[in-house]
């Protein structure tokens, strides 16, 4: 038969239903934590990200009109590269 001295002792090795309750909360408190700490960065890496497509789609626009320009006057001065 199981003594109150043999409970105790079990009590002290393995965890209970409302410990391992909190344990779990605490870990998914954690994971909530990371997670929302990825996402963060994840946008600022994003929006780091989508300024750069805008500034070479500028870039690019550019290019193309300098080439058009220069394929014009190139046509007009016949000097051509």
């Amino acid at each position: 038969m199981i003594t109150d001295e043999d409970i105790n002792k079990l009590l002290t090795i393995f965890a209970t239903k409302e410990e391992l309750r909190q344990l779990e909360e605490r870990m998914n408190n954690n994971i909530k934590d990371q997670s929302n700490m990825i996402l963060t960065l994840v946008d600022k890496v994003l929006v780091e990200v989508k300024a750069t497509r805008e500034e070479q789609a500028v870039h690019f626009a550019t290019h193309d009109d300098i080439n058009t320009r220069l394929d014009r006057l190139e046509s007009v001065t016949g000097i051509s590269h």
